[in-house]
C-alpha cells in the first residue's frame, strides 16, 4: 500500500487518486468498506474479528490504545448494548496520518459475514 505524504496539498493528493481529505474523513467514520483509493490514504487500515468481551476490556472512555495509536469508537449502524449480544464483533481500525483523530469502526460479527463487509 502507498501511503501519501500528509503535509502534501490537498490539491496534490486530489489529482494523484481522487480522493480529497473532506471525502475520506466522513469514509473513515462512514463506510464500513473503504474504496481502493480511500484505502491508499489511510496510513492504518485494518480489520479484525475480536471476541465481544476482550473488546470490551479494551474499551477505556469510547477510546482504544492499540500499538500507541489512541482510536475514537464508532458504532458502525448499531449501539454498545447491541454489540454485547453477540459473541464476536468486526472492528476496523482506521489512520489517515493527516487527521489527528483515529477511528475504530465496531459492529457485531454475524456467522454470515465476512471481514470486508
Amino acid at each position: 500500500m502507498i501511503y501519501e505524504n500528509p503535509i502534501l496539498p490537498d490539491s496534490v493528493i486530489l489529482a494523484r487518486n481522487g480522493v480529497s481529505r473532506a471525502r475520506l474523513q466522513d469514509a473513515m467514520v462512514e463506510k464500513w468498506n473503504l474504496s481502493p483509493q480511500e484505502q491508499d490514504r489511510m496510513y492504518v487500515y485494518v480489520l479484525h474479528k475480536w471476541k465481544t468481551a476482550y473488546f470490551f476490556t479494551c474499551l477505556q472512555q469510547g477510546k482504544v490504545v492499540r500499538e500507541g495509536v489512541t482510536y475514537n469508537v464508532v458504532w458502525h449502524k448499531c449501539t454498545p448494548a447491541a454489540v454485547k449480544k453477540f459473541e464476536e464483533v468486526l472492528v476496523s481500525f482506521r489512520y489517515s496520518g493527516f487527521s489527528k483523530t483515529a477511528y475504530i469502526l465496531v459492529k457485531p460479527f454475524f456467522p454470515a459475514d465476512s471481514l470486508g463487509d
